[in-house]
């Protein structure tokens, strides 16, 4: 499967680097982040774990980019 445009953006937007301070249920602040994921992913490094849901659109979610094509994209 290829991605559109559309699907290009929202994976490279989730697949940033995420920090910001949530307040818990008791009012408490505390620090939620994320590291970056490389995108798409390299195919000189070891891969991710897959796991079940990779059918969604999601930071945990692999792409690869099909060098043995003709497609500009």
């Amino acid at each position: 499967m290829y991605l559109s445009q559309k699907q290009k953006k929202k994976f490279a937007e989730i697949q940033a680097d995420f920090r910001e301070i949530k307040i818990s249920k008791t009012g408490h602040p505390y620090k939620c982040g994320v590291g970056a994921i490389t995108y798409p992913d390299s195919l000189d490094e070891p891969a991710r774990t897959m796991i079940t849901s990779e059918h969604t659109i999601s930071k945990m979610s692999h792409v690869v980019k099909d060098s043995g094509n003709n497609k500009k994209d």
